[in-house]
């Protein structure tokens, strides 16, 4: 029976792996999203990978012998436990199929808006007869949350963090809502525990990357990029 298996890359070799597993007649899946890139003043959409270092091979382990896959040039692992690789649903990567658009990729919105944010938006068509809904924050026009006044004095110019301006506990509750709108997107139901809250939700990220550049006065400078910019 063939199923579903997810395949761990090396950093960066997602496609490599997938090039290098299909030419040993496995069937591969990489999921890929459209990303907005700014380069030297020019904005272009590239694909990259829905899941870094992550894609899906399907097979038959009666049939076809995985282990292979293990010394696949771009492959770091295959997810799997003490009796061997972990397959997933069909209907698991059915649902994630079903979510990408007609090229077979996804789009993907970022936005610093709320769930209950109500806001005046701008419709937009970007190519092949999609269109593209913008909207921000500076364009809501009611809220179902109360916004607080952030800690930091450089919240908003900064592409840091992008829910200084909600209180904690509702952060919580929001983000428990979101994962389990997105688990169950794609057929997963789940009973969730309870978050565990932080004493202070500041002082701590588990992942900066700053970004290095000059100033018009020649000073060295470094820090985080303005939302949605690249050169700035």
């Amino acid at each position: 029976m063939r199923q579903w298996y997810v395949v761990h890359c090396r950093v960066s070799s997602e496609q490599r792996a997938e090039i290098n597993l299909q030419r040993q007649d496995y069937e591969v899946w990489l999921p890929m999203y459209h990303k907005t890139r700014r380069h030297a003043r020019r904005v272009e959409s590239v694909l990259r990978p829905l899941f870094p270092r992550y894609l899906f091979v399907r097979l038959d382990l009666s049939s076809h012998p995985w282990r292979p896959i293990l010394s696949t040039f771009g492959v770091h692992n295959i997810i799997a436990d003490g009796d061997g690789p972990l397959a997933i649903g069909d209907d698991i990567i059915a649902a994630l199929r079903a979510r990408a658009n007609t090229e077979g990729v996804f789009e993907i919105a970022r936005s610093a808006l709320m769930p209950g944010d109500q806001v005046r938006a701008v419709t937009r068509k970007i190519r092949n007869g999609i269109k593209r809904i913008d909207a921000g924050k500076d364009k809501i026009t009611s809220s179902s949350l109360e916004r607080i006044a952030p800690v930091c004095t450089h919240f908003g110019l900064c592409g840091g963090c992008l829910w200084q301006d909600v209180d904690y506990q509702e952060q919580i509750g929001l983000k428990a809502q979101l994962l389990g709108t997105c688990l169950h997107s794609v057929g997963i139901d789940i009973k969730q525990d309870v978050p565990l809250a932080v004493d202070t939700p500041f002082f701590y990220r588990n992942k900066m990357e700053f970004s290095f550049g000059t100033s018009r006065e020649g000073e060295p400078q470094i820090g985080l990029h303005i939302p949605g910019r690249f050169d700035r």
